[in-house]
């Protein structure tokens, strides 16, 4: 993998900086357009094998989810992982303006702060569901 996870999808040109992810969380490849109908499969089946071992683990944990549910919570949380982690990442221009601008810093996020809450409405939501 090179050092910078981060790439330009394919037919797209970013202007943005690229995001230090963390080694754990770092995507295997991004998702491609270009890609043979094998390569794509095998990476779909990559995706659910991993989904589904963090369902069985999340079953573990909320057995009254079900486990349907403890599948859509995995993906979701997969995708939410993906989502919330470059917006609590900020550039060095937004760390200056924070410091110098208090209402600006109040919009901040941390990680596992804002990805728990997200995750705990998640759970709530399926629960609510059920019943």
């Amino acid at each position: 993998m090179p050092s910078s996870p981060v790439r330009s999808w394919p037919g797209t040109r970013s202007r943005h900086a690229p995001i230090s992810w963390p080694r754990r969380w770092r995507p295997r490849s991004p998702p491609a357009r270009n890609v043979s109908p094998q390569v794509a499969a095998q990476y779909k089946r990559a995706s659910i094998a991993g989904i589904s071992a963090l369902g069985a683990l999340l079953l573990r944990s909320v057995p009254e989810l079900g486990e349907p549910d403890a599948f859509r919570l995995a993906g979701a949380a997969v995708m939410t992982t993906a989502a919330v982690w470059p917006h609590t990442q900020p550039s060095a221009a937004m760390l200056a303006a924070y410091a110098a601008d208090p209402a600006l810093a109040a919009m901040r996020l941390d990680f596992t702060a804002t990805l728990r809450e997200v995750l705990e409405v998640l759970i709530a939501g399926l629960l609510a569901r059920t019943r």
